[in-house]
């Protein structure tokens, strides 16, 4: 299941993610980074300052010692004014555990920006 929803031009959307450790408990999202980049479906280059939308999120954690596990990544309604159409998408979590950066993709899918009818709000 696609953790993007599809959506109408200048619709906000906020993806809330927990991170869980192997027991369920939640783990420190400090120093984490969500990055959400949205892409033309037939945009194949490897530039990714040809995303539509770029965004990114670093986690934040006000205390270490009972971590919430949670990350929460705002598309605002700037965001989304953007041409309609089918689009790709990937979303990866970054972290860094013991030095070393570990990447992991946790969504890659289709989206679609529907057109709004209203056009200034």
């Amino acid at each position: 299941m696609a953790l993007l929803r599809n959506f109408y031009q200048g619709d906000t959307q906020d993806l809330v993610f927990l991170l869980r450790d192997e027991t369920q408990s939640p783990i420190s999202v400090a120093g984490a980074a969500l990055v959400l980049t949205i892409k033309s479906k037939g945009d194949d280059s490897e530039n990714d300052e040809a995303a539509v939308i770029k965004k990114e999120q670093m986690g934040v954690e006000t205390d270490t010692e009972n971590p919430t596990g949670e990350i929460l990544l705002s598309l605002e309604h700037d965001d989304t004014l953007k041409p309609p159409g089918k689009y790709k998408y990937d979303l990866k979590l970054i972290r860094f555990i013991n030095g070393i950066k570990k990447v992991t993709t946790l969504d890659s899918d289709v989206v679609e920006i529907y057109e709004s009818v209203t056009k200034e709000v």
